[in-house]
């Protein structure tokens, strides 16, 4: 059996008398992606900072390709692999594109062959025909999608993606949802957020229902459509 990419133990997070996150176990293959879902304040958003370790483990651990990394700092963790996308994009609005690109990508490509990176960063996810626009001028989504070629410069094993397609039309969150399994495809490990049930059922191979901190349900799309207790507590009852 091959060793998970993401293998969570009994993995707790309080803050004060709040269990944000409580006794969750959760192993992630390498070359999935998985989707986690549930309602606000289910603990989605902090799993996904405790593996980044913007947040301190208030119990269990984190194991990264067989290794603990539960104390390792954020740095360390995205010299070994994890790169993140959060929520809000943490783009540099009043630099151009490339610039932005520029500054993530400048610490993992020798110089001489920056440009041909940031080409096929953009490439990947599509915005290779927008020019060198200032970001302040660029739509939501492709700032989003930017932030999403930027978060691939570091050359990570795992993406977390929080609610990538947040905010977003019909046909950006398609082209978003393009956009995630191009990046799967390349044998990336992807976990992500999102409360579109839609775009989920798009592109998550398993799911993972979070609620109150713990884990609700585990399945595909479908099976989860099912789930009447599901339906319930998130998916909204019929």
């Amino acid at each position: 059996m091959r060793t998970p990419i993401i293998d969570l133990q009994h993995v707790s997070k309080h803050f004060g008398g709040r269990k944000a996150v409580d006794d969750v176990s959760l192993t992630i293959e390498d070359g999935e992606l998985h989707g986690l879902i549930g309602p606000n304040g289910a603990g989605k958003t902090t799993i996904l900072k405790l593996i980044t370790g913007t947040y301190e483990l208030t119990a269990g651990s984190v194991h990264f390709d067989g290794k603990d990394i539960s104390k390792e700092k954020i740095w360390k963790r995205v010299r070994d692999g994890i790169s993140i996308k959060m929520q809000i994009p943490g783009v540099y609005h009043d630099l151009t594109l490339r610039d932005n690109m520029r500054i993530a990508a400048q610490r993992y490509v020798a110089p001489r062959h920056l440009n041909e990176e940031i080409d096929r960063l953009i490439e990947m996810v599509g915005i290779q025909n927008l020019g060198n626009p200032l970001v302040k001028n660029m739509p939501h989504g492709q700032q989003q999608w930017l932030e999403i070629a930027m978060s691939l410069a570091s050359k990570p094993r795992l993406l977390l993606l929080d609610e990538p397609a947040a905010g977003m039309g019909p046909e950006e969150t398609q082209f978003t949802a393009e956009i995630v399994k191009r990046i799967n495809a390349t044998g990336m490990t992807i976990i992500f957020i999102d409360h579109d049930m839609d775009f989920v059922e798009q592109i998550a191979k398993r799911v993972t229902v979070l609620h109150q901190g713990r884990i609700f349900a585990e399945g595909t799309m479908a099976e989860i459509r099912q789930n009447e207790e599901v339906a319930e507590i998130y998916l909204g009852k019929a």
